[in-house]
């Protein structure tokens, strides 16, 4: 290792363990028993542990329901999302034209706005639709994530060879076929980290669910974890543990995928 390099190693480290620390926390919390929780002085780990707070949570039907809502939203969303924002990526990657670039940035301004400065809108179109407690519905307004997809991939089509492109239309593929058979396999990388990036915002999501999913057999998670901690905010054990089934689907995902995430990010 170069010796420049050593001194970042304590900073990284007290940087990681920071950000880590609120996790582990919550482990801590959810493997504590009642008993022990309002123990003084605190022990770094609880003298003994317990999974109850786990096996109420699921071995009830309100967190597998949540689950499969939750679900039902992002999936679809990180689809539509994710084939819309190719087609207009590979458009914007291999057509140049004048405003190319404030394009581009419009759809990054779109992204960064704040999700509360339209939900009075989203709400009235809601109302005006009739849209209340429908997953679809907000599935099919997460799909907006089109303009996160159009930003990254953007770059990832760039990177795909014209010439592989254009030797393919000499042996007579159609401009279709080729995009379909030449250029997604070799974007499949970037396509998949995006998609891994959709999903993971439309996971997180609070303000849309919660705006408009009103019946407590449409929630998702997010909204489930409100909901819950507002009926268990004292019982710190049962929110943590909650807290933490909530979201290690994400978290197992980015562990799985992470090297192909930040890969993707880096170029």
């Amino acid at each position: 290792m170069k010796p420049h390099r050593r001194w970042l190693i304590l900073p990284l480290l007290l940087l990681a363990g920071y950000a880590l620390l609120p996790l582990f926390w919550l482990v801590r919390l959810s493997l504590t028993p009642e008993i022990e929780m309002h123990r003084w002085p605190p022990t770094f780990w609880p003298v003994q542990t317990t999974f109850a707070y786990y096996a109420e949570i699921l071995g009830g039907a309100i967190f597998w329901r949540q689950l499969g809502n939750s679900l039902a939203v992002c999936l679809p969303a990180t689809a539509v999302a994710l084939a819309l924002g190719a087609l207009g990526a590979y458009g914007l990657a291999r057509h140049r034209f004048r405003y190319r670039d404030a394009v581009l940035l419009g759809c990054l301004a779109l992204h960064l706005a704040p999700g509360a400065a339209n939900m009075t809108a989203i709400y009235r179109l809601a109302e005006n639709l009739n849209a209340f407690d429908s997953l679809p519905f907000v599935a099919l307004l997460k799909s907006g994530g089109v303009v996160l997809a159009m930003w990254t991939l953007t770059a990832t089509f760039q990177n795909v060879p014209v010439r592989l492109e254009q030797a393919a239309r000499l042996d007579g593929l159609s401009a279709p076929s080729v995009f379909w058979r030449v250029t997604l396999p070799l974007a499949w990388p970037g396509l998949f980290a995006t998609g891994l990036l959709l999903f993971i915002s439309s996971w997180n999501t609070f303000f849309l669910p919660f705006l408009l999913l009103e019946d407590p057999q449409k929630m998702t998670l997010t909204v489930g974890l409100y909901r819950y901690f507002s009926e268990h905010g004292f019982e710190q054990g049962h929110v943590a543990a909650y807290l933490l089934l909530s979201i290690l689907p994400v978290l197992a995902l980015f562990a799985l995928f992470r090297r192909r995430l930040w890969s993707h990010l880096a170029n």
